[in-house]
């Protein structure tokens, strides 16, 4: 065969292999898809109404403000409350020394657990301290609270820690 022939049928399949593949697509409308170009906002309205409100008004009740000065001034430490007023007189030993008390609120033999119950003692506000003794021959470690001038005083508290510790203190003469 000829060159210039086979040119011609070379070309004439590549022309229907492509008319196969494009043709069908150029004939079938219903894979187009159409685009929905209508808006979905509504419509704007027609006017804008605005509403008359009353001027706002502070509360009368409410004082004025103090002057900036004022705010920022240094200010003197609050004065401690004044002591609790002591419901009877101290009492003088022989030695014209005020006698005091102070609440045993355990004792034991191991310096933890002593040094434990001192610190819940510390945290829950009471002035505790722990007093080395000898008991029977051995060592105890007594946790005390106070001392208190008054006996009063100090059963008061003594019944506070009874409360919060679920515990049977003694108040006994202190001795330093």
């Amino acid at each position: 065969m000829n060159d210039g022939l086979k040119q011609r049928l070379v070309g004439a399949v590549v022309l229907v292999a492509i008319g196969i593949l494009f043709l069908p697509s150029l004939f079938n409308r219903d894979s187009r898809r159409s685009i929905d170009v209508s808006s979905q906002l509504s419509e704007p309205p027609a006017a804008v109404e605005f509403l008359d409100l009353p001027e706002p008004r502070p509360p009368e009740d409410i004082p004025p403000a103090k002057p900036l000065e004022e705010n920022y001034a240094q200010q003197e430490p609050a004065a401690a409350p004044p002591p609790e007023p002591s419901t009877e007189p101290p009492q003088l030993n022989a030695e014209g020394v005020p006698d005091a008390w102070s609440i045993q609120v355990s004792s034991f033999q191991s310096a933890e657990r002593a040094n434990a119950l001192l610190e819940r003692l510390q945290k829950e506000g009471f002035k505790a301290y722990i007093h080395e003794a000898r008991a029977g021959g051995n060592k105890v470690y007594r946790v005390m609270v106070g001392p208190k001038i008054n006996r009063t005083m100090a059963e008061a508290e003594k019944r506070s820690i009874d409360e919060k510790f679920q515990l049977s203190s003694l108040v006994v003469e202190f001795k330093p």
